[in-house]
């Protein structure tokens, strides 16, 4: 049974591709949907398949998930570099709200509301107003809008206490952007690049097992089995600290050796699983 990485166009570490295939059409530069590799797509390789897919000028790959994702177009370009974090963007439309709080004295009826604020254009939410007076019931998302760099507010005023709303906005894991973007939440890493990457473009990230990471200028713990972490400063470079430190949302693994300042060195990721 061939395997998917026979189809890739370019070693992982030196993918920079304009389309999600890897192909593009030479004369007008679009998209070709050709290999059977789309977005989201993963491999699993061991320590001699990492090897084989592996750019050595750029530098070895090890065991472990790759994932297919694109560079989010308002990334740093400058922090989508090897060994650098990679994080979820944040969500740029809604996907569903709860109630806050539920108002009193409205009045009672169907209502349309819009939401302001967050950078983007377009969500619309659907509220019932009991006959009591208050929203007794979950909103109904009627768009849900695009362009949002932080989530809307949606209040309703319709008579007596307004009711007030919590957006949760929609996730694209496939899509990833870097650590210094504002509304990052940092407790959503998403993995490791391997290599510099063009915002708006496709590439691969490592998500699991033994990754390549960039160090900062301090070592923090300079020994093996420290809690590696993408903290400070917001760059995407790591930090390691010392083992007894607690689990940590920005956790992205565990150093398989001495971290050097400024200086790359392995570490087994426990990054949690993403699946859309």
């Amino acid at each position: 049974m061939q395997k998917i990485f026979d189809l890739l166009p370019t070693p992982l570490n030196a993918a920079n591709d304009i389309s999600p295939s890897g192909f593009y059409n030479a004369r007008t530069y679009q998209q070709t949907n050709a290999g059977g590799l789309v977005l989201g797509d993963y491999i699993d390789l061991d320590d001699a398949e990492a090897a084989n897919q592996s750019a050595t000028n750029i530098g070895l790959l090890f065991q472990g998930r790759y994932r297919r994702v694109k560079i989010a177009d308002n990334a740093t370009a400058l922090n989508v570099a090897k060994g650098k974090a990679a994080y979820v963007i944040p969500g740029t439309s809604l996907v569903q709200v709860v109630v806050l709080t539920a108002g009193t004295g409205q009045n009672p009826g169907f209502y349309q509301v819009v939401g302001t604020g967050g950078g983007g254009t377009g969500a619309i939410i659907g509220v019932v107003v009991g006959a009591a007076g208050t929203v007794t019931t979950a909103p109904i998302v009627v768009a849900g809008g695009e362009g949002y760099t932080s989530a809307p507010t949606f209040t309703l005023v319709s008579g007596g206490t307004p009711a007030t709303f919590q957006p949760q906005m929609k996730l694209n894991s496939y899509v990833v952007t870097t650590r210094d973007v504002a509304g990052v939440n940092l407790s959503q890493p998403r993995g490791v690049f391997l290599n510099t990457i063009t915002p708006g473009n496709y590439g691969w990230i490592q998500e699991n097992g033994i990754a390549t990471v960039l160090q900062t200028g301090t070592v923090g713990s300079a020994t093996a089995g420290a809690v590696v972490t993408s903290l400070t400063p917001t760059d995407g470079t790591f930090q390691t600290v010392i083992a007894t430190t607690p689990a940590l949302p920005s956790a992205f693994g565990t150093a398989v050796d001495v971290a050097i300042a400024n200086g790359y060195y392995r570490t087994v990721l426990t990054l949690p699983v993403w699946n859309g």
